[in-house]
């Protein structure tokens, strides 16, 4: 059961959901983090990694990329806009941002950081999708939460979803840089079937 204090969490850990500016919108957003973390076996959302095989190479927590992942999104909007003379729908755009890695909650066991059934059996993003069509989100947004990774083997067919998809990569590519890490997701992932290091 979801409760009034787990939404409160939830919008603490994400600022930009004062972005989004259809209430009813924001609030399903909150929704299906809460939902998500309840799945899950986590004890706080803030304890999720990036990437938990990896959790020996980096050092920031799925929140944190997340939420850069958002800013990022944002920041190449106003070009697409202000710049390009695009239509961007930012609500959409800001709402798929924040939930665009909420699988994660699901994909590792929070006590063994072993792979689940839900990242053995089923592609990257399947789980957020799930979430996103349950809570009666548009499809748009659904579009954006499974084609930012390649591994879903979907081409983004809109601008919030090019958007989305760009910023995530170049987040993590920039996250290697600041930390040393040798790997470039944007050169490396297509060369891939299955996500790295998991069985």
């Amino acid at each position: 059961m979801i409760t009034e204090p787990d939404k409160k969490y939830v919008e603490s850990l994400f600022p930009a959901l004062t972005e989004i500016q259809d209430p009813n919108l924001r609030e399903k957003v909150i929704g299906i983090w809460a939902e998500a973390w309840k799945d899950g076996n986590y004890e706080k959302i803030e304890d999720i990694g990036w990437w938990e095989p990896w959790r020996n190479k980096y050092t920031w927590s799925n929140v944190s990329h997340t939420n850069q992942v958002t800013e990022c999104a944002m920041a190449m909007a106003k070009v697409a806009q202000e710049v390009m003379g695009m239509e961007v729908n930012m609500d959409y755009l800001v709402a798929a941002a924040i939930l665009h890695d909420v699988d994660k909650a699901v994909l590792f066991d929070g006590k063994t950081k072993e792979p689940t059934a839900w990242l053995r059996k089923l592609p990257h993003a399947t789980y957020s999708v799930y979430l996103v069509l349950k809570a009666g989100l548009p499809l748009d947004i659904a579009h954006m939460v499974l084609s930012h990774t390649a591994f879903s083997l979907k081409r983004q067919k809109t601008v919030e979803a090019l958007i989305l998809h760009m910023a995530d990569y170049l987040i993590a590519d920039l996250r290697n840089f600041k930390e040393g890490v040798d790997f470039l997701w944007s050169a490396e992932v297509p060369r891939y079937t299955e996500l790295p290091d998991v069985k």
